[in-house]
């Protein structure tokens, strides 16, 4: 699948009618939206995918139906760094 002025938009393998192998799409401007993989049309391995100014904001992986890793992830409390001086 491609964009109007010919970027491509949309990377993905197919069996029958579900996703399986590798799913990759791309933003208008060709940077990387999204980096998946599927297996019979279930996410299974990386899954990875980045905000328009290229942030990562999904990383995880799913291996036998079960996610690992983070999604939008945010510390509850904010880390402060400590400076100690000796």
């Amino acid at each position: 699948m491609w964009w109007p002025d010919g970027t491509l938009r949309l990377e993905a393998g197919h069996d029958g009618e579900v996703f399986h192998g590798p799913y990759r799409t791309w933003y208008r401007d060709g940077r990387p939206y999204e980096r998946r993989h599927y297996a019979h049309g279930h996410e299974h391995g990386s899954q990875q995918a980045w905000t328009p100014s290229g942030e990562l904001y999904l990383n995880y992986e799913v291996w036998g139906g079960r996610r690992y890793g983070f999604v939008n992830a945010q510390p509850c409390v904010p880390v402060i760094e400590e400076r100690t001086t000796t």
